[in-house]
């Protein structure tokens, strides 16, 4: 797109250069009808001088004539050259229109994901809420169960040391019944 620029920049300073270069040829053109006038005067004085002025002016008018034709062919193919860009003028402004309206729709698309990361950011912060409640409510059930799982080693251990003695004491029973027998 730079590129295309650039080039339409440099053909319109050709062009600018090309106006400019016609311009100063018109005012050499003007500058010499003006000497043909002054040449006129001098020739109705002197006849003689006249046909060899006469000649040379014909000489002039073939070129003045080449020139032009010259210049008419250069001011069609400007013309030719302002189409051109005046072409690739309309086809830069629908690139550009569509580039806009690509630069609106991802303006929107990030509008909507900023909405999408706003409304995720607010569901993690949720969740992290939701897990420091969960960790509170499993700190405390695990402490509670711990509670109970002494408790019931308390317990077991009583009842182990019990009947460890309910155990001797049957032990001494038969022993002493043995004794007996």
């Amino acid at each position: 797109m730079e590129e295309v620029l650039s080039q339409i920049l440099q053909r319109l300073d050709s062009l600018t250069q090309g106006q400019a270069e016609m311009n100063s040829s018109l005012v050499q053109l003007k500058s010499d009808q003006d000497e043909m006038k002054k040449s006129l005067v001098q020739l109705k004085s002197d006849q003689a001088e006249m046909k060899q002025d006469q000649a040379e002016m014909r000489r002039d008018q073939a070129e003045m004539k080449q020139d032009q034709a010259e210049m008419r062919r250069d001011q069609a193919e400007m013309k030719s050259e302002q189409v051109e860009m005046r072409r690739d003028q309309a086809e830069m402004k629908s690139e550009q229109a569509e580039m806009r309206r690509d630069q609106a729709e991802m303006k929107s698309e990030q509008a909507e994901m900023r909405r999408d990361q706003a409304e995720m950011k607010s569901e993690q912060a949720e969740m992290k809420r939701d897990q420091a409640e969960m960790r509170k409510e499993v700190a405390f059930y695990y402490g509670s169960m711990m509670k109970k799982l002494d408790e019931v080693k308390i317990e077991l251990k009583s009842e182990i040391n019990h009947l460890t003695n309910v155990q001797k004491q049957h032990q001494s029973v038969l022993e002493i019944i043995n004794e007996k027998q």
